[in-house]
């Protein structure tokens, strides 16, 4: 089957990237040909104008190492996507294609001005006339309103053959324009961790890490708790993808550090989804800061894994002593097995 993903294949984020790859690999091993539809990258991470202007402008302010490093990460994603086929609508691939396959990621977030500006590519009304699924898209925190009024002024989901979405919040959303989607689980945590293993390599840091893969400011409190909890089992910090003066190390953003850190690491702490996800496919004690966001709360539960939320720093200690077993116990192969078979049967037109 001839498959065209519509996804964030190129944003400036590991875990974005890493979900395009994985649903990829996935969907190559079930024997189809895939591409990427070209993505419009105005207003996005990877919008060339935007990062020329940033770096001319942090250069002006003498800020030469943030500049050359937005440069860079422009330049990392930009060949990272080399291992991608990306088309337009104008190509043969597309005029022959059997499906196309909206996801993953959080493409319904609505919240989002981008998002909210491309959302007949998102939500499908933009390929009238091709069959179209979804694959374990999210709306990530996009209250209903918001959703049902965006969803509305594009002719809803009427061109959705099949939707498999990645958390209830979303399925809830669905559910409120009239329609019914399954819950399935996301690429990353869909292919094994040795769909990652080329792009794998070893990392040393002078011993044994707690990785810190964190998004934003950490608080002070959170910052002593690590650096005690390091102390006392004799481990280095490396903190990705910020730049963290206090860190023993801190890792440069790239979609081969993340899924070589992860594996290399000794346990992590995240305020992420797919820090979570991936520290459940690397088998990592791990604890994540609770900030209210339901895709990351909903994942753990679905695991059953809540007892990885922490509002109070102290309690990591606690948390990062307990074994991860989601991969031990089966219920990771079991999630799996089960979304892959509805991913089967919506390409294949057996569900709706």
């Amino acid at each position: 089957m001839k498959i065209v993903v519509v996804t964030v294949y190129n944003s400036h984020n590991s875990g974005s990237y890493l979900q395009a790859y994985a649903l990829m690999r996935t969907l190559e091993e079930m024997g189809h040909e895939v591409v990427f539809m070209r993505r419009n990258i105005r207003g996005s991470s990877h919008d060339k104008r935007q990062v020329a202007k940033n770096f001319l402008r942090s250069l002006s302010r003498g800020k030469c190492r943030r500049a050359y490093g937005q440069l860079r990460q422009w330049m990392i994603y930009e060949k990272a996507i080399k291992a991608m086929r990306i088309v337009d609508k104008s190509t043969e691939f597309y005029e022959n294609a059997d499906c196309v396959v909206l996801g993953s990621d959080t493409i319904w977030n609505f919240n989002d001005s981008y998002f909210r500006r491309n959302a007949s590519v998102y939500l499908g009304s933009a390929f009238w006339g091709k069959r179209v699924v979804t694959y374990a898209v999210s709306a990530a925190n996009t209250p209903t309103d918001v959703f049902v009024k965006i969803v509305g002024n594009h002719g809803g989901l009427e061109n959705l053959s099949a939707m498999l979405v990645r958390d209830e919040h979303t399925r809830g959303l669905v559910a409120a324009v009239g329609k019914e989607a399954r819950v399935v689980v996301d690429p990353t945590l869909l292919a094994d961790k040795s769909a990652f293993a080329e792009m794998t390599r070893k990392v040393s840091v002078g011993g044994r890490f707690i990785l810190l893969y964190y998004f934003g400011a950490m608080t002070e409190e959170l910052i002593a708790e690590v650096r005690r909890y390091a102390s006392v089992y004799g481990l280095k910090t490396v903190s990705m993808p910020a730049r963290r003066k206090w860190c023993d190390h801190s890792a440069e953003s790239s979609p081969k550090n993340m899924v070589s850190y992860f594996a290399a690491a000794s346990c992590v702490i995240t305020n992420t989804f797919h820090g979570t996800a991936l520290s459940m496919v690397y088998e990592k004690p791990f604890a994540v800061r609770d900030e209210g966001k339901m895709k990351v709360t909903e994942l753990l539960s679905a695991f059953g894994e809540s007892r990885r939320l922490f509002s109070e720093s102290s309690a990591i200690h606690k948390i990062l002593q307990q074994e991860n077993d989601v991969v031990k116990s089966g219920r990771l192969s079991r999630f799996r097995d089960e979304s892959r078979l509805l991913l089967e049967k919506a390409l294949n037109g057996d569900i709706s």
